[in-house]
């Protein structure tokens, strides 16, 4: 008898690979949650994605076209699984995230913007940073990071871990604009916070130096 935690990879190793073929043929190459999902579900189903390359282009593209970059600190071609795990990152932490900057809705929205842009020649920043907001009172003792939120618009009297930016990783890794730029300067007053990443600004990489900014004493 097949134990049910052995049922789903015995399935997968009777089908033919033409028939899984054919199962993965119904997945649109683009429907980045549902490609994570299937990938996973069983080592026969990632080996139809192809050799270690075509992997690996696959994931890069899939990211970009969605808008989820690497942050400033991380080097994409130091690792060929880079994007691979970038993708199962975000679909592990919020590939349900029912915030509206956030989730699936945000990778929607993220493609959606990029297409515009090279359709139509036109420039904007990402969504996100409308709902981004500072806690009342900063603790000196609490990393940048931890005091910027992802906000629903409205104010609870409890906060949440899973409010905080660096908690929801589709909106820290979306491009901070359409098109990517690498560098950004925001003045506030005299000022100046600076923002750079050679692969492409993501939010995260904006709010760094302003959250940086905003802890130290003036």
């Amino acid at each position: 008898m097949v134990s049910p935690s052995n049922l789903r990879h015995n399935i997968a190793f009777l089908l033919p690979t033409e028939l899984l073929y054919a199962i993965k043929s119904f997945i649109s190459e683009s429907d980045f949650r549902t490609n994570v999902c299937f990938y996973r579900a069983d080592p026969r189903f990632a080996a139809l994605y192809g050799r270690e390359e075509d992997v690996r282009r696959y994931w890069e593209k899939l990211c970009v076209e969605h808008g989820i970059g690497c942050t400033t600190d991380e080097d994409p071609d130091a690792n060929v699984d880079f994007w691979r795990d970038v993708a199962f990152e975000c679909i592990d932490r919020d590939g349900w995230c029912t915030h509206p900057q956030c989730g699936a809705k945000r990778l929607s929205a993220n493609k959606q913007e990029l297409e515009r842009t090279d359709r139509e020649g036109c420039a904007s920043s990402n969504q996100v940073f409308r709902s981004l907001g500072f806690r009342r009172e900063p603790d000196d003792n609490r990393r940048a990071l931890d005091d910027i939120l992802l906000d629903f618009g409205k104010v609870e009297d409890e906060e949440t871990p899973d409010k905080y930016l660096r908690e929801h990783r589709i909106a820290y890794r979306s491009r901070a604009t359409f098109p990517p730029i690498k560098t950004l300067t925001i003045c506030i007053g005299d000022i100046e916070y600076h923002s750079q990443n050679v692969h492409g600004l993501t939010v995260g990489d904006v709010i760094i130096p302003l959250t940086n900014g905003y802890l130290q004493p003036r």
